[in-house]
């Protein structure tokens, strides 16, 4: 393992005894700086990546770390054997990183990430398929904008990075992987991109906790195939065969998927529960096929569904816990295909007893958790207090701290330290493995005529870890009882909101040496404090699906911008919406080379959805006022005396030359599973105008 020494900005290569080290994750850009290059300085320094590299080790030297990782220096991808062994370590490497730097050089630190149009929340690392293992694998994750000042860390954003990315917020709570599905796990890199297509499957290894040889020039269906082969020969889990291919997309296939997108719905799919069927629960991959054993249920009687099945995959919905199920078509004796690829079933009612069979579909899941290097715990953790340029802007004063002296001329500032018996007024103070260490403080009110005490516990736990607790020391009063802790042993930060509006934040940081942490007090005033305590960004309660073009429509354009967006393939487009919000979508229809627009609203009023169709720029009165579509929606929506009529269907006549054109637009439940909760129709009747 080769790592750039952050002062000298030097390789030096290790075979045993790594040392601790930083680790960059970013996107790739022009002119990154190689290992080639590096034989070179002034090679080097002459391209335009060599500003990153220098400035990610400058930060991590701030931290007092000595190495770094990088991956565009640090590994020779001229080399094939290398190269590979490279990939099949990624996820280890940073899983084994003190501390994973996330640079985003389309987002500033200025800026608020949850704001709609912060280039945190557009940032294309987001994106990209290699820095899904980069977000998931190591323990502790900072995120830096193009200023390499702090945006936040994995932890402190956890749920605006739960919207961007669909991976539930308590994977960056805890780290445990395990009790999530394969199928989740793929629909979190179903949206993303990598340059090469082979890297589709080869960024997902370290995830399932497979290993396989890379093979450029293989292509994206095979390299998955490979990977999905894999997977099979650790777990049993099913879920793996819950995909839906593209819309539309009804030939005979396996049971495996070509591609991560595949499983673009399935992010509510549970693990299978292989217990129902015991010790057959195996299966295995042959040159015949796939040899499983599935629940089969005939459907149809007719000739045209003749050998037509549905075979349970054991795995419930976390939406409303139905069953799923694919479509099988028999082909001779106990062979089958699947068919209506673009489906998954789903049943209101478990597999019929007696019905598992022993078939061949022609053509135990390791999920690592946060990993981290096998480190023998220390017999003492050193935490010294830090007083960033923040702080002191903020007027933060620890009383009766001997190394911070200098501050002590900020009488009234609104934090005080009040002094241990355990630490004896060090700022530096050192905890014994499985104990814990207690601070107090006060937090004066502007005027001196009110303070609440605070208790910060700092928890010692193994692997040198740290996990932080605030508790009132007065529960009676104050902070009316208020209880901050992390019962997370990732959580890095707290922000404890007090009586008056203002706030304290508690956070450690990882440094170069892992017995040494450093924890930041800051206090914020009320009007930094109302940023601070922005509402949490939540999972969307129910979407849509959409038609986006078919042979009579397109659709022009949808009002507002949020995370949940999705392109669901050419035709169809998935809206999410949180309960009681609504969007108008625009739709043009071309009959007789005239073109004719109107706007579909749809939206749910609190769980209950709602269409509403009308001519494009018509206007509603209400009251006496004229309102154009969006303003009488969201007027409307604010009482309950008057709303529209129109809830599960709507519809309209458009004119156009010797055409009566009747739109008529509903919402239906799923059938199938899919993103969202319903669909939206289009249909149309045509009637000719006579002369």
């Amino acid at each position: 393992m080769r790592l750039l020494n952050t002062k000298t900005l030097k390789l030096r290569e290790f075979y045993f005894d790594i040392p601790t080290y930083a680790i960059l994750s970013h996107t790739w850009d022009k002119e990154e700086v190689t290992l080639q290059d590096m034989q070179d300085p002034q090679t080097a320094k002459s391209k335009a990546g060599y500003a990153k590299l220098s400035g990610a080790c400058a930060h991590a030297r701030k931290y007092n770390f000595e190495w770094i990782w990088i991956d565009s220096c640090c590994i020779n991808k001229e080399s094939s054997a290398e190269l590979s062994e490279n990939i099949n370590s990624m996820y280890g490497y940073y899983g084994d990183s003190e501390v994973c730097y996330v640079y985003l050089s389309d987002a500033s630190s200025a800026e608020d990430p949850r704001d709609v149009g912060s280039g945190f929340r557009r940032s294309r690392w987001f994106k990209r398929g290699w820095t899904l293992q980069e977000l998931l694998a190591p323990r502790y994750v900072v995120f830096l904008g193009k200023d390499w000042e702090e945006i936040g860390t994995r932890w402190s954003l956890r749920d605006a990075i739960s919207a961007l990315t669909h991976i539930p917020s308590r994977v960056f709570e805890d780290g445990d992987m395990m009790r999530y599905s394969i199928a989740q796990k793929m629909s979190w890199a179903a949206f993303r991109e990598t340059t090469r297509p082979e890297d589709q499957a080869y960024c997902l290894m370290g995830l399932f906790g497979v290993n396989m040889p890379p093979l450029y020039g293989e292509g994206s269906v095979k390299a998955f195939m490979r990977l999905q082969q894999e997977i099979i020969k650790v777990s049993d889990d099913c879920s793996i065969f819950a995909w839906i291919a593209p819309i539309g997309e009804q030939g005979l296939r396996g049971l495996f998927a070509k591609s991560p997108f595949e499983f673009r719905m399935s992010g509510e799919v549970a693990t299978s529960k292989t217990d129902t069927i015991d010790e057959i629960s195996s299966y295995t991959f042959t040159n015949n096929g796939l040899h499983i054993h599935l629940p089969l249920e005939r459907l149809g009687d007719d000739s045209r569904d003749h050998g037509l099945f549905l075979a349970s995959l054991h795995c419930q919905s976390h939406k409303d816990g139905k069953y799923l199920s694919v479509y099988l078509r028999k082909i001779n004796g106990r062979q089958y295909v699947r068919c209506r690829a673009d489906q998954l079933a789903l049943t209101s009612a478990p597999p019929a007893p007696n019905s598992l069979q022993d078939l061949i579909v022609k053509e135990n899941n390791y999920i690592p958790s946060f990993t981290r290097r096998q480190e023998r715990d220390a017999e003492k953790v050193v935490v010294s207090v830090k007083l960033p340029d923040t702080v002191t802007r903020n007027r933060l004063v620890f009383d009766g701290s001997q190394n911070i002296k200098a501050l002590s001329t900020f009488s009234r500032s609104p934090l005080v330290f009040d002094g241990s018996q355990d630490i004896k007024g060090l700022s530096t103070f050192s905890i014994a493995k499985w104990s814990s260490l207690l601070l107090k403080y006060r937090v004066c009110s502007p005027s001196g005529t009110s303070q609440t005490s605070l208790v910060l516990t700092l928890l010692r736990t193994q692997d040198n870890l740290l996990s932080l607790e605030v508790a009132d020391g007065n529960p009676r009063r104050g902070l009316s009882g208020y209880v901050g802790w992390t019962c997370y042993g990732l959580a890095d930060t707290i922000i404890l909101p007090l009586g008056n509006g203002d706030l304290v934040s508690f956070r450690y940081r990882n440094t170069g040496k892992c017995t040494e942490k450093i924890l930041e007090m800051i206090y914020l005033s009320q009007g930094d404090a109302l940023t601070a305590l922005k509402r949490e960004l939540t999972p969307p309660a129910a979407g849509f699906i959409v038609p986006v073009t078919t042979p009579a429509v397109s659709l022009q354009r949808t009002s507002s911008f949020d995370f949940f967006d999705m392109d669901c393939g050419p035709d169809q487009q998935y809206l999410a919406f949180q309960a009681s919000t609504f969007r108008i979508l625009t739709y043009t229809v071309a009959e007789w080379l005239q073109a004719e627009t109107f706007d579909v609203a749809l939206g749910f009023r609190g769980v209950v959805p709602w269409v509403h169709i009308s001519f494009r720029g018509q206007k509603f009165e209400v009251d006496g006022q004229e309102w154009d579509l969006a303003a009488y929606l969201d007027f409307v929506s604010q009482r309950t005396d008057h709303w529209p009529e129109e809830l599960q269907t709507s519809s309209m006549t458009l004119y156009l030359p010797d055409l009566f054109l009747h739109v008529k637009v509903t919402i239906e439940a799923r059938t199938t599973i899919q993103l969202g909760s319903h669909l939206l129709r289009i249909d149309f009747t045509r009637t000719e105008i006579s002369e």
